[in-house]
Formats: C-alpha cells, structure tokens, sequence
C-alpha cells in the first residue's frame, strides 16, 4: 500500500499498487470511541442529531446508523468501591410515564448507583440495596416502601427525613395563607424548621411543637356533622391541620438524625436537584425513545455523573 492524497475529509488516502484500489486505514476502537463522544453529545447534552450531521458534514440517517450499536451497551451500574460508606442519599424518578422508574443512590463520596424498576416497593428498594455499600445513614424523602426496606436489610442505620420534603407536604396542607390562628403559627413553626442546627434548638422547636398540640387542641379535635345527605356521619372539622400534626409527629424521630452525624446533609437536594431535575430535562427532551432507549439514556447521564471525589455538604 503507497499513500495516494487526502479524502476530502482531510484522512490520509492508500493505493494498493496491484489491484489499482484505493481505500482508508481504519480502526474499529478508535471509529467506536469517537462514535461514542457525539453519541454522549447529544444525548446529554444540547446538540441535535442535526448539528452533529452538520458538524461532521454527513446525513442525518448517517448519524442514526452511527448511533445504533450503542443502544444496544450495558445500563447496569458499576460496582461499588468500597463495602461501608458515610452515608446514601436515596431517590426515585419515573422515566416512562409510570410504568418505569430509576432508583437512584449517592454516597459521600460522589458515587452514584442507580437500578431500574417498574415502581417504588419495598421489594424493589430492598433488591437495590444489595447492591450498594452498606452505610451508617440513610437521606430519604420517607416514602413506605423505602423505609420498610431499611429495617429489613440495613437494620443499624440511621435514617435522615429531608426536611424540604417535610416542609413542602405541610406548606401544600396548610397553603402559603393561612386562615385558622393555628394554621398561621404552624407556617410560622415550619419556616424555622431550617434553623435547627444545635440540640438546643432542636429542643425549643419540638417544645414549640408539642405546645402548639396543647394549644390547640380543641380546635383539632372539632369536628363537623352531616345533613343527612352525606356517606358519612361526622368528620374533623380541620383535616388538613390534623394532617400536619400527623407529618410531624410521624417524621419527629428521623427528622434532627443530621444533628448526630456532623457533615451529614438533611435534605436529598443533591439527588433531586443535582441528577433529578436534569435528568427528566434530558428524558423530556428525547422524549420519542422508547423504554429501553430512556434506559441507555440514564445509565449514560448517570455514569458521566458519578464522582468518586467527596461533594461539598449543603443543608
């Protein structure tokens, strides 16, 4: 083989002196790597499969063909690198209206595991916990499921309610306004939650707390009677404050575990604003895949994601 010019595309061209045929070098790891960079481009990134055409001065099917071999690449994830971490951070995201969901964890460190379900169960989170590391706390939102798992598999580990999720659930029973006196102070009560950061201020506030129930404790118990036409007898006059005073009492003894574990987030931010919120961008943006296609979506989002640097600790 004797060089003989440049393609167009600037590569070098060789000519086989007995046949007279012409043709490239080629290397299938290096075509597939470079293959695998646009493919990452524009599938967790802004780039339309169009620009890439553009880019590399081919058709848009080209670049369709191109692609096709990597919807067929593993979406399972690594595994861990150590057996015992400080602490996981759990979440879930539907990818697929409700049929198909991600489990998603985060160590201390900044590795990401993740598992793909049909739904949030507690089989499911108990099948995905045999695969991670076991750890000395848990951060949840404090779904059932979720915490059933913990007592049955990681039964020593503490479990962490992310107090976002807590205030959110009461601002939604209580609104931003109010009208009832004790739905007023209880907004109150909710907007110091954030402030907790020493035992003495978590004492004061489940004082507070528990003097707000005794305050108040007539009007929770009010209730309102039917005219005859209703199902039910009776019902509690104020449900939805009742409610709050549930969230509370029930999320009381995971809610100050940050408190005993120093550098310990208190909230899943990390997981839902940091891999969360992009990730239902990236699926709403493809959102022509189909169920397996979403799945090699997330296991690239996440894997490019994963970090084994430690994250700096916020709330």
């Amino acid at each position: 083989m004797h060089r003989h010019g440049k393609t167009a595309a600037g590569t070098e061209r060789w000519r086989c002196p007995s046949c007279k045929g012409t043709g490239v070098k080629t290397r299938k790891d290096t075509s597939l790597r470079h293959v695998r960079i646009l493919f990452r481009k524009w599938i967790t990134g802004t780039a339309t499969m169009t620009d890439i055409a553009r880019e590399k001065k081919v058709t848009r099917q080209t670049v369709v063909r191109w692609f096709e071999p990597l919807w067929q690449e593993s979406t399972t994830c690594p595994a861990p690198s150590s057996t015992r971490v400080a602490w996981l951070m759990v979440d879930g995201i539907y990818i697929h209206k409700r049929n198909e969901m991600v489990l998603i964890a985060r160590t201390d460190q900044g590795e990401i595991f993740w598992d793909f379900v049909p739904y949030e169960s507690s089989y499911y989170w108990e099948k995905f916990f045999l695969r991670l590391p076991i750890p000395d706390a848990v951060i949840s939102d404090g779904q059932k499921g979720l915490q059933k798992a913990m007592q049955g598999h990681w039964p020593d580990a503490a479990l962490q309610r992310c107090i976002f999720h807590v205030i959110q659930l009461a601002t939604i029973r209580l609104t931003r306004h109010p009208k009832t006196v004790a739905g007023k102070e209880m907004r109150i009560l909710m907007a110091h939650l954030p402030e907790v950061w020493t035992h003495a201020r978590k004492e004061r506030w489940i004082a507070r707390f528990e003097q707000w129930e005794q305050r108040h404790e007539t009007l929770l118990k009010e209730r309102t009677y039917g005219d005859g036409n209703s199902s039910r007898r009776w019902w509690y006059t104020h449900r939805n404050l009742r409610a709050v005073r549930s969230l509370i009492r029930n999320a009381l003894p995971h809610l100050f575990t940050y408190l005993d574990h120093p550098g310990m987030p208190r909230t899943t931010n990390h997981v839902e604003g940091g891999l969360n919120a992009r990730l239902a961008e990236l699926v709403h943006r493809h959102r022509g895949l189909n169920i397996d296609q979403k799945r090699v979506l997330a296991a690239e989002f996440l894997r490019r994601t994963s970090k084994k640097n430690p994250t700096r600790n916020v709330t």
